[in-house]
Order: C-alpha cells, then structure tokens, then sequence
C-alpha cells in the first residue's frame, strides 16, 4: 500500500502512546494497518488481513514504519 503525504505526516506526527488505522473493510480495504506509538523512540506496526493479524513487528523510527506499510 502507498501511503499518501497526509498519511504519512500522520505517522511522523502521532503522540505516544496514540494508535492510527489505515485501510480496512469498512472503507473497502482488503488490508487494514495499524501503527501505535509505544513511546518517543518506539513504534508498533501490524497488518491485518479481514481480521487476522498477519504481521506486527516494532521500529524505532517512522522511516522505518512507513517502509514497513509501503512494502506489505
């Protein structure tokens, strides 16, 4: 999925300890994924399928969370 300028400020902006969801069945999505910033220096990313989580892994940079999405 390519995220998009506002999607991706979103990340770069997002406070600790706040979730943002991309994509989902609700909006017609196939793929839903969901970031959470764990603290100043951590983030949580996972994708789901449905409602299966296929992936989650942590970063420590937003960098590394929008490649993450971009590629899965």
């Amino acid at each position: 999925m390519l995220l998009n300028d506002v999607q991706k400020k979103t990340i770069r902006q997002l406070p600790d300890g706040e979730n943002y969801t991309i994509g989902g069945v609700s909006i017609g999505e196939e793929k839903r994924y969901e970031v959470h910033r764990v603290s100043e220096t951590e983030w949580k990313a996972a994708v789901y399928a449905l409602m299966i989580c296929l992936y989650v892994d942590y970063f420590s940079s937003t960098d590394e969370v929008i490649n993450f999405i971009e590629s899965h």
